[in-house]
């Protein structure tokens, strides 16, 4: 049988959402082991532990954002500043209950921008979020707009313990994120 790059990425997330997201607990041995492949194979495909990781969690973060405009699409029924405020939300939330992975998407994306990484993709997601709630924008001024609002969430949520230490806002609690998350879109989109 032979085995994928995909295959082998596909049993790395599983043992990474066993192992509670925490890629220093991912083992090049352990997943060889339940591929039934050698570590020189996967070592081949992926060059590092680091590169596999980045991959698993680059798919993890775009089987999130594909839910993401799922979700967007059941909320026809909200105003689109209620839905903006309800996706930001879900994204802000994504962050902290999935930290490790999170942590790991976000320091991998700063040291590697492009236009297709894990933040850029958030931030097309966000486009047409924007546009609806500000008709008036071009989509040059919706992106301007999406990338603060996602660049702010994501270096809020690797600034916590900061955030917290120097205003004594906890984001790592849910209502704490949430009336953030209200002030500044408050602030972002008038």
């Amino acid at each position: 049988m032979k085995i994928t790059k995909e295959a082998i990425i596909d049993e790395a997330i599983k043992i990474l959402e066993e192992k509670g997201d925490d890629p220093q607990r991912l083992t090049i041995r352990e997943l060889a082991g339940r591929l039934d492949i050698g570590v020189g194979l996967v070592n081949y495909h992926f060059g590092s532990k680091e590169v596999l990781v980045n991959l698993c969690v680059k798919k993890m973060i775009t089987g999130i954002v594909d839910e993401f405009h799922k979700v967007r699409q059941s909320l026809a029924y909200m105003k689109p500043k209620e839905k903006l405020n309800y996706l930001c939300l879900m994204t802000f939330d994504y962050l902290y209950t999935k930290p490790n992975v999170s942590r790991v998407a976000l320091i991998y994306d700063l040291g590697n921008t492009s236009k297709d990484d894990t933040t850029s993709v958030l931030i097309d997601a966000y486009i047409p979020i924007v546009m609806d709630c500000k008709p008036s924008y071009d989509e040059h001024k919706a992106y301007l707009i999406a990338s603060r609002v996602i660049y702010i969430l994501e270096q809020s949520f690797l600034r916590t313990d900061i955030i917290k230490a120097r205003s004594g806002v906890d984001l790592s609690q849910a209502d704490a994120r949430k009336e953030y998350l209200e002030n500044l879109l408050k602030d972002m989109v008038k």
